[in-house]
């Protein structure tokens, strides 16, 4: 997957009054190449991507959340129902009016109110923490995600993937090649384009079980291109003859 992307100049931005990514900038052209990229993850390869979570991904954090919320909430009632009358006594008294003091002389009160606040706290806050490393796990996953799609696959970029990009159809054409020359030598006589083309793609089908549409026509012109000297002078090692026949000269 070969990306190009170019970016607006300055002009663009300042007529829209837009902040400009600090991962693009304006007039620059970015090229990339990557390897063996799903079709539901092209979108990660734009450089200025921002990671956020779906409906689907909320949900999924959501649900089990409140499920184990539920039972931890009727857990701490009892808890909560202790704190609050305790507050209430030690501040309003028994008649629940007067001055906001604080009775402190049955030192048991105040424990059972020390202790019923500790088990609140670590309930409550055991479950937030237990929910957030869940969702910094999720975040955790979806950057990975990104830096391996980002970095662990991609081949190369700038001029280096124009260079990737030439040496790559080089390299088909010399297959091509090498395939056509291959089908006339073994044929060992005059051969159409069209018997070309179909001994080609069969071979192709046996050996790679590839359902693949030959370029016969470009492979026989680049062959019959290459031309060296022989006892007789100049001379191609695919030769056409009458009709539009080729033929390949013997490996001697």
């Amino acid at each position: 997957m070969a990306v190009l992307l170019q970016v607006k100049d300055n002009e663009h931005f300042s007529a829209v009054d837009e902040v400009t990514d600090p991962a693009l900038v304006p007039g620059k052209m970015y090229l990339n190449l990557y390897k063996n990229i799903p079709h539901h993850d092209l979108e990660l390869l734009f450089r200025n991507l921002k990671i956020s979570m779906n409906l689907r991904d909320r949900l999924m954090l959501a649900v089990p959340a409140f499920g184990a919320a539920v039972p931890l909430v009727l857990k701490v009632i009892p808890s909560v129902g202790l704190l609050v009358g305790a507050i209430a006594l030690f501040v309003f008294g028994w008649e629940l009016s007067g001055d906001f003091a604080i009775v402190d002389s049955n030192e048991k009160a105040v424990y059972a109110l020390l202790t019923a606040l500790l088990s609140i706290s670590l309930a409550l806050g055991g479950f937030a923490a237990s929910q957030y490393w869940k969702y910094k796990g999720r975040r955790l996953e979806f950057l990975k995600k990104v830096a391996d799609v980002l970095f662990f696959k991609s081949l190369d970029v700038g001029k280096g993937v124009l260079n990737a990009l030439i040496d790559s159809a080089e390299e088909k054409e010399c297959k091509e090649m090498m395939l056509a020359f291959h089908v006339l030598l073994v044929n060992q006589g005059p051969m159409s384009k069209q018997v070309v083309d179909d001994a080609a793609e069969q071979w192709l089908q046996q050996a790679f079980g590839a359902n693949v549409d030959f370029d016969v026509a470009k492979a026989l012109e680049n062959l019959a291109a290459i031309r060296g000297s022989d006892d007789t002078g100049d001379a191609s090692i695919v030769t056409r003859g009458y009709g539009e026949v080729y033929s390949a000269v013997t490996i001697e």
